[in-house]
């Protein structure tokens, strides 16, 4: 399920912190999970309730030909603090992050087609469509050559 490598400078609070959150949700829920190159990632933030690790936003970086660089959004949050504003702050964050980053090009947003609630959130976060693979991951995003 989720694959989280070492080679990102994250404190072990961190680490120990995202660790617990990916323990806590299930593949379902990631539609058959995730991954994030521990080369590409650029952005990592564990979210708490008192000392106790509830959520994750962390975003990697690629090249894409003919557009250039790519920060690709991925977060999770445990169940139990699900539907309660958690998902559009860590979405915001991540946005505001990939917006003040030079480097950046279009930020990407990427869920199952089915996910309704992941595909909402990130059209009223400022995401657009942009396709839709075979298997039915749709991606969306945010092209900041045309938000300046």
């Amino acid at each position: 399920m989720a694959i989280f490598i070492e080679a990102y400078t994250a404190s072990k609070k961190e680490k120990d912190g995202f660790k617990e959150v990916t323990s806590q949700i299930s593949e379902e829920d990631f539609n058959n999970g995730f991954c994030i190159d521990k080369n590409r990632m650029e952005y990592l933030k564990i979210y708490y309730e008192k000392d106790k690790p509830i959520a994750f936003g962390m975003m990697d970086r690629y090249r894409e030909t003919g557009v250039g660089s790519i920060l690709n959004i991925s977060l999770g949050i445990i169940p139990g603090h699900r539907g309660q504003g958690l998902g559009r702050k860590i979405g915001q964050d991540c946005i505001n992050f990939g917006m003040k980053d030079k480097k950046t090009v279009r930020i990407y947003w990427g869920a199952h087609k089915d996910n309704y609630k992941s595909i909402n959130l990130a059209k009223s976060l400022g995401f657009v469509y942009l396709s839709e693979d075979n298997k039915g991951y749709v991606c969306y995003m945010i092209d900041k050559t045309k938000s300046n």
